[in-house]
């Protein structure tokens, strides 16, 4: 008796498992990506996706982008705005 209960808690553990994957794999997030950056605009990406990824679809970044001032590996969340930022010159700090 408690093998069955056991067996069926992981059965519907299993099964709510590949509902939620099959749901978030459905989802997109829409976020807008500007700044330092060879394409910049609106571009819907699979839900999970990263920073990174939102970054190569757009073409990938300039050769003024300051990278240090960039998480690339954060997940993105639907209605976001990336700026990716430049590299300060000495002038422009002062």
């Amino acid at each position: 008796m408690v093998i069955a209960c056991v067996a069926g808690k992981l059965y519907a553990d299993h099964q709510d498992k590949k509902e939620t994957e099959r749901i978030n794999a459905e989802r997109i997030v829409g976020i807008h990506i500007k700044g330092e950056i060879k394409e910049s605009g609106y571009y819907e990406l699979p839900y999970g996706s990263r920073v990174k990824d939102a970054v190569e679809k757009a073409g990938g970044i300039t050769e003024n982008t300051d990278i240090d001032g960039v998480n690339l590996a954060e997940k993105l969340t639907d209605g976001e705005e990336l700026i990716i930022p430049k590299v300060m010159t000495e002038k422009e700090r002062a």
